[in-house]
């Protein structure tokens, strides 16, 4: 009687209708023997789809461009916070976020630009024509350099 888990004599084929070999894969390699390396095909490149961004994470977006933390931003396009903040982690997520902050930015520059002029012209205060002054003259590239190197040795003494 020959149990299923006994091996079965190289010489004697397993069943009647097994007399040709094992395939390649199947085949034991001897101990110690050194087997060569089987070459497979590489394995196709699968990246993930890009999906378009939901209406309601632009609109989450746009409110978090305009200031809205990420809870009122969720609540105000319709999403569940957590949603909003996986989707946050994601780079093209945060690349939308960032061109929208840019085209927000860009749109108040003009803005920006016109209010520190009318503060250069008509403000009551001196102080505020300075610093609006100040304020164009650094952005437009003639900044006050403050390059004042310290000399000399310092010596701090504490006595008790």
């Amino acid at each position: 009687m020959t149990l299923p888990f006994q091996p079965i004599p190289d010489d004697q084929p397993a069943s009647p209708d097994e007399d040709r070999p094992p395939p390649p894969a199947a085949q034991t390699i001897a101990i110690g023997a050194k087997a060569e390396p089987e070459i497979l095909p590489p394995e196709p490149k699968t990246t993930p789809r890009e999906l378009p961004l939901s209406k309601k994470l632009k609109r989450a977006v746009a409110h978090i461009a305009d200031g809205c933390n990420i809870s009122d931003a969720a609540r105000l396009s319709g999403m569940h916070r957590r949603g909003l903040t996986d989707a946050l982690r994601r780079p093209k997520v945060l690349a939308h976020l960032e061109q929208t902050i840019k085209t927000n930015l860009a749109a108040a520059a003009g803005k920006a630009a016109t209010r520190l002029g009318h503060l250069i012209d008509g403000a009551k205060s001196e102080y505020v024509q300075l610093e609006a002054a100040k304020a164009v003259l650094d952005r437009s590239g003639y900044a006050q350099q403050s390059n004042q190197a310290l000399s000399g040795d310092v010596l701090i003494s504490i006595q008790l």
